[in-house]
């Protein structure tokens, strides 16, 4: 399976927020604080009324008080991090499509139920059909 550039620079994005923050893991949330910065995420986050620098404090709040610091290792990918892109491989295998996109990174944050990605999300008042429907909307502008 392969990846559109925009996740490659997503998943690099949140490897390299966890090793700058020392984490010992890479968190589905180090994802969507990387999605922060992706234009096309941002324009979809504030079209659905949230507040993009707020998100990325809870996030950012969040990863620092949640995820262990570790000194001279390598971040791992936590299971909820792998579970994103394997989760996200389906979902563009079951559409017919050979490349992972970034619709489907965040569709599938909406599914981890357990996540506080999905929390902060419908805490900013983002539903899953609202945000994939004013994403795909966006990359036809």
């Amino acid at each position: 399976m392969n990846i559109t550039n925009a996740v490659n620079n997503l998943i690099i994005r949140a490897y390299e927020e966890a090793k700058l923050n020392k984490d010992e893991y890479i968190t589905p949330e180090h994802l969507l604080y990387a999605a922060m910065f992706n234009r096309e995420v941002i324009n979809t986050v504030v079209k659905c009324g949230g507040k993009v620098e707020e998100l990325k404090t809870l996030l950012k709040q969040y990863i620092n008080e949640n995820v262990n610091k570790v000194e001279d290792l390598e971040a791992q990918e936590s299971y909820g991090f792998k579970q994103i892109i394997f989760m996200a491989s389906i979902q563009a295998e079951s559409s017919g499509r050979d490349t992972i996109s970034v619709d489907h990174l965040i569709s599938v944050i909406f599914e981890l139920k357990d996540s506080y990605a999905l929390f902060y999300l419908i805490g900013q008042g983002i539903t899953k059909r609202d945000f994939l429907y004013n994403f795909c909307h966006e990359e036809q502008e």
